[in-house]
């Protein structure tokens, strides 16, 4: 009996993580276009590495936005050569907060 219900409960828990892991990444999208919506050309392109089930991927990077960047280049570039690239760390499901070796990377604003 107890197993049962220890079984039922897991099965649940799984079923929110799994849903909410997929949300997660779904409102970061949301919310990076609607931060960025009246930010003029170029416009970020967002590339989502999805896991397995299509819920986040497993190590730092869970999605990269890109642009091409139009500023005045460094000598021996082209206007419009260069990306500017930012990389995304989505945490959905039942994540822990992200750890100090998690933090790699200084943050970005864009």
């Amino acid at each position: 009996m107890i197993t049962a219900k220890r079984s039922a409960e897991f099965e649940r828990r799984f079923k929110v993580a799994a849903y909410t892991e997929k949300w997660a990444v779904t409102m970061t999208k949301v919310r990076i276009r609607q931060a960025v919506a009246s930010a003029p050309f170029p416009r970020w392109h967002l590339l989502t590495f999805a896991g397995p089930d299509g819920g986040e991927s497993r190590g730092v990077v869970d999605m990269l936005a890109i642009r091409k960047d139009h500023s005045e280049p460094p000598s021996g570039a082209k206007r419009g050569d260069l990306f500017q690239l930012v990389l995304i760390q989505v945490k959905g499901g039942y994540a822990a907060k992200p750890t100090a070796e998690e933090h790699l990377w200084p943050s970005v604003t864009a």
